[in-house]
Formats: C-alpha cells, sequence, structure tokens
C-alpha cells in the first residue's frame, strides 16, 4: 500500500533555525537568511529515506478560525524584539523554500480559515479514505490526535532519535485514545496555544476523568449527578463553573479534517533548483547521490 510523508512546514523551519541560525547569503546588498531552509531541506532528505513514500508539504493556512473564538489563542504575553525578527527571518524563508520545493516537484498545500495541523488533518485522513497510510513528520502534540490504523505521527528527536507514535504509543504517552486528546487538553490546558483549561486540573487528572467518562460531555455530567467522583471535590466544583469555557477549549483543541486546501502547484525545474543551491551556498547538498535524494521526495 502507498503511503504520505506529511511534512509539517513551519514547526520544521523554526527548529532548524535554532540549529543554523548564523547562515545566510548577500544577494543584491541585503542578507537573504538561509539556515533554516538548508535544515528543512537536510531533515526531509534524511527523513524520506529512512521512511521512504511520497512526500507532502502542509504550511499554515490564512484567517485561522480560532481566532475569532478566542482572540487570546496562542498569544504570547509579551512579544520581544527578538521574536519580531525570528518572525521575519522565518517569513523571508518560507518564501524561498516553497519556490525550492516547487522546484523538487513536490506537492505543498495551505488551507483557508485554519492552520497548519488542519491542513494536516485533511490531507491525511482523506488519503487515508482512499488507501494510502500518512506518516506525519512534526514535534507537535496536537497532531496525535489524528494517528490511525492508517496515520502515525513521527516526532524529530535529538541525532536521529526520532520518535514514533502508533496508536498504543499515544495512549501510552497521553494517558487516552487520540481522539480523546482534545477533550484532556480542553481540562487540562496547553501552554503552547495559550489555552489556559480548569484551573487546578492537570495532565494526569484529566487523563483520567477522559478514560472514566469519554468526553467532556461524560465528565459534565459526571460531576453534576455522580457521587462515585474519581478526584478531589474542589476539581467538580472548577470543572461545572467552567463548563462552557472548557467547551470552547476542546473546540480550539481539535483539528479539523475538513478545511478547504490550497495547493501550491509543483513545478519541476531541476536546473533551477541546482541553481538556488549554489546561490543559496548549500555546497554539501550538491553532490550526486544528495541531489537524487531530495528529487526521489516529489515521486514519480
Amino acid at each position: 500500500m502507498s503511503h504520505l510523508l506529511i511534512f509539517d512546514a513551519r514547526h520544521l523551519l523554526y527548529r532548524a533555525a535554532d540549529v543554523f541560525s548564523d547562515l545566510g547569503v548577500e544577494a543584491d546588498g541585503e542578507f537573504i537568511p538561509t539556515g533554516a531552509m538548508y535544515g528543512f531541506l537536510n531533515v526531509a532528505m534524511t527523513v524520506h529515506k529512512r521512511w521512504d513514500g511520497i512526500a507532502v508539504v502542509a504550511w499554515e493556512g490564512t484567517k485561522n478560525f480560532r481566532y475569532g473564538l478566542y482572540p487570546e489563542y496562542k498569544q504570547k504575553k509579551e512579544v520581544t524584539e527578538a521574536d519580531t525578527q525570528i518572525r521575519e527571518r522565518m517569513e523571508i524563508q518560507e518564501v524561498h523554500l516553497k519556490e525550492m520545493l516547487s522546484m523538487l516537484g513536490i506537492y505543498q498545500y495551505s488551507g483557508i480559515g485554519c492552520e497548519a495541523d488542519d491542513v494536516i488533518g485533511t490531507i491525511s485522513k482523506r488519503m487515508s479514505k482512499k488507501g494510502y497510510n500518512a506518516i506525519i513528520y512534526s514535534g507537535d502534540g496536537d497532531l496525535r490526535q489524528l494517528v490511525d490504523s492508517q496515520i502515525m505521527c513521527v516526532s524529530p528527536g535529538f541525532k536521529g532519535k526520532d520518535k514514533a507514535y502508533t496508536f498504543g504509543e499515544v495512549v501510552r504517552k497521553d494517558g487516552v485514545e487520540p481522539s480523546q486528546i482534545p477533550d484532556m487538553k480542553a481540562l487540562a490546558g496547553d501552554t503552547s496555544d495559550n489555552i489556559p483549561g480548569v484551573r487546578g486540573v492537570g495532565p494526569k487528572t484529566a487523563s483520567k476523568l477522559i478514560s472514566l467518562y469519554g468526553d467532556i460531555e461524560g465528565v459534565l455530567r459526571a460531576a453534576q449527578e455522580s457521587d462515585d467522583w474519581p478526584v478531589p471535590v474542589r476539581h467538580k466544583t472548577a470543572i461545572l463553573g467552567k463548563a462552557n469555557d472548557i467547551r470552547l477549549f476542546k473546540q480550539l483543541t481539535t483539528i479539523k479534517t475538513d478545511v478547504q486546501l490550497v495547493r501550491i502547484e509543483p513545478n519541476r525545474r531541476p536546473k533551477e533548483f541546482v541553481k538556488k543551491l549554489y546561490d543559496y551556498k548549500f555546497s554539501s547538498l550538491i553532490t550526486h547521490l544528495k541531489l537524487s535524494a531530495l528529487r526521489r521526495m516529489a515521486g514519480p
């Protein structure tokens, strides 16, 4: 059976930027940062050699609906000058990387009214219905909710020690089934997305409640009706007092699998791709073996 290897592009760009932050070139009197692009191509090539399959790259969508529901979503309390500079460097490299991936003939998608997780969710679920297996390569733990018999998540590790999450591994890691992760995070919160959850309820308590009662609606019913409440009573009071917020938080933490995708058309131009490698001084990638490995990511 064929399979897809779906890369969470922006997540991997930011990860690579930390490692290769000093790389860049001068072009027309202007410094162009290149470290994140170089790191992404290296990682993508290495991962593809291991897992094979047709590479698909997922980018952030536009006008994420979550901000309309909850303006504080993913907002930092303080945005520093360093944060702004990093974002600007990423935006520059994102444009150039999209062009290079198009030259390789690799499929790339963004979406409308959503974020990259929803793009990945839509691609993986849609293609699994067509008989494909999907491997999602990302360190974003939210994506583990997509795992099923045909979808696996692989999280980058140090020195190539990546962690593969099958259904059973997700249960061992998170204490709940993949589809229950949004319910658990609605209760426990998610600091990376600035979702507060219920005060005093941590991941262990949340996973215990969701495992027992199935989802947040089951937890809310049990908090109202059950005398055999399995965690401290103070949590029952806190959960009932936050019922509407919890339902909202679940909307925020649930990955959509039916968003409108926007395809960035691949346009194979192998000679121009090699020229870009020279322009950006990616000399270590300009070998027969590595160029062949990069081109194989696009499939036939």
